[in-house]
């Protein structure tokens, strides 16, 4: 099947988060590194300490979404994958590690974007660097703010045409006081070289908690101090600086503030990691005003954008399950082949709207066997290639073919990725098989008439439903009927059932639906009745009575003719024209199918789904009634498991019955090995019924800090329909996503 989508690509450096323990000069090798690359200075810094694992942290990770962890820490690499969600990558364990194999170096750019040329050509005339090869903890001054060159890098910059007439000036150990603030202000240096490329942007999203909403770093300078070898300062200063990048951010050594007082002095915002009272008492003599800000915590906005110069617009041709994507030459930093360690991201396509994950990628495109760190994940922009385009000399675009897998696969891969599996049920694929019939999600709508979804439960054979409650009562509620059922149904799927189906004559649908009481409106049932016949869950016919065994038989107009016999008794008959001196109408009747469906309980489930795939999102994806194994351990069961855009969310439907407390428990447990973002329990309940207020009542007495949806009859059979996207909003008044039990009450 071939389809024309248009999407957006955009290549860009590989994101890098490096967690060191306190080494000092594994640290200056690192700044080296990452100030030779483009846009080496976003990349993040994190000491493996006990501030690694909090949750700012954490989240601050998030907001920055790294494609890789370079983990030279003695922190476990198992414990940085689950806490982060970020493949990893161990040094460690390669003895020939070269942290430039992650890098795309400076000398190598040779493409300026349009937006920024004359600027970069006008402005930037000069490069201060420090010298590499001095790295003592008296010059961290200079390398901390500044970055550092090696020699061999700063002659390959010089050989760059791009860097043709600016000068390249090497700081003298231990700046005069205000000179640094000086080259800050002359835009002097290697970091306003890949602020002005990536032209980063905040952005406040509703989707995204705003840790810093006192726009700490965005407006006014700062200025942070630490001793000159505290590396707890240096992090946090690089970090916050890769954070805000256009911000005037400056690191100063706690033993040289009397040096700097001419420039620390026209700062008013402080982060102090070292100097005490006795600091900020100075401080507070020669500033205008003094604000400390905090030093626990990252602060940073809801989302960013950068790199956006590098962005490319095209429509694409999806045949069959592949897709290739064509990035231009022109939207690349060389145009001269040398696009070595960069990452393409690709957005725009429903299929590459997913949860965060270092794995998932797989499915669009398998890791290079030969080079490791060349893979696809899957993050908070999308799909990322990590690639190398190695082709020196060749004015060529980037061409990368995915394939495009299917929601069972992306499941399953889910699911692997948390280790566990999924086995489908008999159910499942009966509800699979009603949504092909129905042709879609669409067409379940029609159920939302309570009219209509009564009048098929009554005239659909209840078989289970009726042997479950008659058994449950005589053994009076000493099992649940929850559990009754699904032992009843692993057996009944082994015999014959009895067939009892209900044949009904066109005029009697009105009356078996409730009349008047219970249809609004006669004309629009009638053209519903017509819907469900047009969808073939009403099959047309004729009923007749075989004159020789007595059976009532029926046969679907497809199938009249003039000869007919008994498939009973084998007797000859045929189709009388007036029954008991009426005209022999038409009769109809359910669709096996269907019928199946209503024992089985699905109808509440197919309710549901259609609530859900009406929802405001994009790649809206349903696997049903799967039951989930843990090192090939039953451990659940799953109505629905479901992804509503990036989120991941299970839902429990049911019928006419409330939810035991047992069960609850065991979907409770299961959101935390599926890592679910939220819960949904469905039933036919009304909401102020006992069985909801008792749901409640159990609900919060546990912990909850996800959102827990509970839809009721209210909603499933309301017109409109309600409308879950709000609660994943962030609450602008607490500044935090509505959490806990929740019975939406906005619709769409």
């Amino acid at each position: 099947m071939s389809r024309i989508e248009t999407i957006l690509s955009k290549a860009r450096p590989i994101k890098k988060l490096c967690i060191i323990d306190d080494d000092f000069d594994l640290f200056c090798e690192i700044n080296n590194t990452f100030t030779e690359e483009i846009g080496g200075f976003f990349n993040l810094i994190l000491l493996n300490n006990d501030k690694l694992f909090s949750k700012n942290t954490i989240e601050f990770i998030k907001y920055h979404d790294p494609d890789i962890i370079i983990n030279y820490s003695k922190c476990e690499n198992d414990l940085l994958l689950d806490k982060f969600n970020v493949r990893i990558i161990d040094p460690k364990s390669q003895g020939n590690f070269n942290l430039n194999h992650f890098t795309i170096p400076i000398f190598v750019l040779d493409n300026i974007p349009d937006l920024v040329r004359s600027v970069f050509y006008e402005i930037f005339n000069k490069i201060v660097v420090w010298d590499s090869q001095f790295k003592e903890p008296e010059n961290s001054v200079n390398f901390v703010n500044l970055g550092s060159l090696s020699k061999k890098a700063e002659k390959e910059i010089q050989s760059n045409n791009i860097f043709r007439g600016v000068k390249i000036d090497h700081v003298q150990p231990r700046l005069a006081n205000q000179d640094i603030f000086r080259i800050w202000e002359e835009n002097s240096n290697l970091l306003y070289v890949s602020t002005l490329l990536s032209r980063p942007t905040s952005i406040s999203s509703i989707y995204s908690v705003n840790h810093n909403r006192n726009k700490y770093f965005s407006d006014e300078g700062t200025i942070i101090f630490g001793r000159s070898d505290d590396l707890e300062s240096i992090t946090y200063f690089w970090n916050t600086r890769a954070t805000y990048p256009y911000s005037k951010l400056i690191w100063i050594p706690v033993e040289l503030v009397d040096e700097y007082l001419y420039g620390v002095k026209k700062f008013n915002n402080f982060c102090i990691f070292s100097g005490g009272e006795e600091l900020k008492d100075n401080l507070r003599s020669i500033c205008e005003e003094f604000k400390e800000i905090a030093s626990d915590k990252y602060y940073f906005s809801s989302s960013f954008s950068c790199w956006d110069s590098f962005e490319h617009l095209q429509n694409v041709s999806f045949n069959d399950d592949y897709v290739r994507i064509i990035h231009p030459q022109s939207k690349l930093f060389s145009k001269s082949g040398f696009n070595v360690n960069i990452a393409l991201e690709i957005r725009g396509f429903e299929e590459t709207i997913l949860p965060q994950s270092p794995i998932l990628g797989r499915l669009f495109k398998q890791d290079d066997q030969f080079n490791k760190h060349h893979f696809v994940k899957i993050g908070s922009n999308g799909l990322a290639i990590l690639l190398s385009d190695f082709a020196p000399y060749e004015e060529s675009p980037l061409y990368e073919e995915l394939k495009i897998p299917t929601d069972v696969q992306i499941f399953k891969e889910i699911l692997t990725e948390r280790g566990l599996t999924s086995k489908e049920s008999k159910q499942s694929q009966i509800i699979s098989q009603v949504i092909n019939l129905l042709d879609g999600y669409q067409n379940i709508e029609i159920l939302k008439d309570e009219a209509v979804f009564d009048l098929i439960v009554k005239i659909a054979p209840k078989r289970i439903d009726r042997i479950v409650k008659e058994l449950s009562k005589e053994l009076n509620a000493s099992v649940e009927e929850e559990k009754l059922e699904d032992l009843i149904c692993d057996i009944i799927g082994e015999i014959s059932t009895i067939k009892s189906d209900t044949y009904i004559e066109a005029d009697d649908f009105y009356s078996l639906a409730g009349g008047s009481q219970k249809v609004n409106d006669k004309k629009n049932f009638f053209s519903k009745i017509e819907k469900l016949y047009f969808l073939n869950l009403l099959l047309r016919g004729k009923k007749v009575i075989c004159q020789k065994c007595g059976t009532t038989l029926w046969y679907p107009i497809s199938g009249l003719q003039d000869d007919l016999q008994c498939y009973c008794c084998n007797n000859d008959l045929k189709i009388p024209i007036y029954n008991t001196n009426k005209a022999q109408n038409d009769s109809f009747k359910l669709n096996e199918l269907i019928c199946t469906a209503v024992d089985q309980g699905v109808l509440p489930v197919l309710l549901t789904t259609y609530l859900l795939h009406k929802q405001n999102y994009r790649a809206i994806r349903f696997i049903f009634d799967i039951e989930i194994y843990e090192t090939g351990t039953l451990i659940g069961e799953i109505d629905i498991l479901l992804t509503l855009g990036t989120k991941i969310g299970i839902v429990e439907v049911k019928a006419d019955r409330g939810f035991e407390t047992g069960q609850l428990d065991r979907i409770l447990e299961m959101r935390k090995k599926i890592r679910a973002d939220f819960i949904i329990f469905s039933t036919l309940k009304e909401t102020d019924s006992v069985e909801i207020e008792n749901l409640i009542s159990y609900l919060n007495t546990k912990e909850i800090n996800y959102p827990v949806f509970i839809l009721t009859k209210d909603a499933l059979f309301n017109e409109k329909v309600v409308d879950l996207s709000n609660y994943f909003h962030v609450d602008r008044t607490t500044n935090s996503f509505p959490n806990g039990v929740i019975i939406p009450e906005e619709y769409i």
